[in-house]
């Protein structure tokens, strides 16, 4: 199943409006599956406490963030460490790589109420480039509207993106001689048969008695490709055999 993974940051006091954040995001997604959508998937890492500092690393940070498509931050009368060490990374990943998609949102709050944390991060929004989106909301209901737009927009963007790698896949030139290597060598008849019931159930319900070992591959590596799953049949043998693939590369 196709995602798009989005990362919800903020402090304590905009628990409310987070958890209202998460059932939006789950009414939407029973709109996008219908609609044949990705399914979009949400995480929340929450600011607890400074006790949290004890498991948070910046290898955590990178295994989350680095892996979403869109950042949403949401702040109101102050910006907390955490939340702003998050906003940090993923706008120096998106500079390094192009994603995530940064989205930044204030609420509305009292300038009396307001932290220094907060007009310190303000500051430093307004000095630099801006490499991410920044809007505000007085109400969860503008919050949503204003996120569906975005969402909208990078969808748009992100059908375009599959389109053309199903199209680069299409057109790309394979080397199917390397990758029957690759099969014969690293598999034997059992092994192989295994492999295909539990990846590629359709070619292993095609198998018929008398087949050989090359037949078997053949016709594996024939609907890889009709199906347009070379790569994930490539990404499969490196995970299952490192050693054979490395050995029989390269494949493309």
């Amino acid at each position: 199943m196709q995602k798009i993974k989005t990362f919800l940051a903020s402090s304590n006091e905009l628990k409310a409006d987070r958890d209202q954040f998460e059932i939006f995001i789950r009414r939407k997604n029973n709109e996008w599956i219908a609609e044949g959508k990705p399914y979009l998937e949400l995480q929340i890492w929450e600011e607890a406490s400074d006790a949290m500092s004890a498991t948070r690393s910046q290898d955590e940070y990178n295994k989350i963030i680095k892996e979403v498509d869109i950042f949403v931050m949401l702040f109101w009368t102050k910006v907390g460490k955490y939340t702003h060490e998050e906003f940090t990374l993923a706008k120096k990943l998106f500079q390094e790589t192009g994603k995530p998609r940064v989205l930044v949102y204030q609420k509305a709050a009292n300038p009396e109420n307001q932290e220094q944390s907060l007009k310190d991060f303000i500051t430093s929004l307004l000095q630099k480039d801006k490499e991410y989106f920044w809007g505000n909301y007085d109400h969860f209901d503008t919050l949503a509207r204003n996120f569906e737009k975005e969402l909208r927009m990078f969808y748009s963007k992100y059908l375009a993106d599959e389109q053309g790698k199903i199209r680069e896949k299409a057109n790309r030139s394979y080397k199917l001689g390397n990758i029957n290597k690759l099969l014969m060598n690293g598999y034997n008849d059992e092994d192989l048969m295994a492999f295909c019931q539990f990846n590629f159930e359709k070619v292993f319900n095609n198998f018929t008695n008398g087949q050989s070992k090359q037949q078997k591959v053949m016709a594996l590596i024939d609907y890889c490709k009709r199906s347009i799953q070379l790569d994930n049949l490539l990404e499969l043998l490196q995970g299952d055999k490192e050693t054979e693939y490395q050995q029989y590369a390269p494949y493309f």
